[in-house]
C-alpha cells in the first residue's frame, strides 16, 4: 500500500517544479521586458510602445500567476481527499498545455489527465 501512495506524491512534486520550471523564465523575460517598455514610454510617449506595454503586461500577468501557483505548490505537501466530485472540467492554460480540475468539498484540485477520465 506503500508504494501506492509514494507514486502520486512523486508525480505531483515532479509536475510542480516542471511548471515553475516552464513559466518563471516566461515570466522573469516578460516582467523585463515590460520594465523597458515602461522605461521607454516614460522617455518620449508614442503608441506604439503602449501596445507593447499592454501586450507585455498580460503576458506577464499571466505567467506570473502560473509561477506563483508553482512555487506556492512546491512548498505544500499533497493532500489526499476524499468525497464526492461537485463538478469536474479542463481548461487550457496559456494555450500550452490543457489542465484537468475537480471541486471535491469546496475546494478545487488540479489532477491528471488518467485520473480525470476515471472520475465520475
Amino acid at each position: 500500500m506503500r508504494e501506492v501512495v509514494e507514486q502520486p506524491r512523486r508525480s505531483a512534486r515532479v509536475s510542480v517544479i516542471w511548471s515553475g520550471v516552464l513559466y518563471t523564465p516566461f515570466f522573469l523575460a516578460a516582467l523585463a521586458g515590460a520594465g523597458v517598455l515602461i522605461r521607454s514610454l516614460a522617455d518620449d510617449f508614442e503608441g506604439g510602445t503602449a501596445v507593447g506595454v499592454v501586450i507585455v503586461g498580460v503576458v506577464a500577468l499571466l505567467t506570473g500567476y502560473q509561477t506563483i501557483q508553482a512555487l506556492r505548490d512546491l512548498f505544500t505537501k499533497p493532500v489526499e481527499t476524499r468525497g464526492v466530485v461537485e463538478r469536474k472540467w479542463s481548461r487550457s492554460d496559456f494555450f500550452v498545455a490543457r489542465s484537468h480540475y475537480v471541486m471535491v468539498k469546496r475546494n478545487v484540485f488540479h489532477i491528471e489527465p488518467f485520473e480525470f477520465v476515471e472520475v465520475e
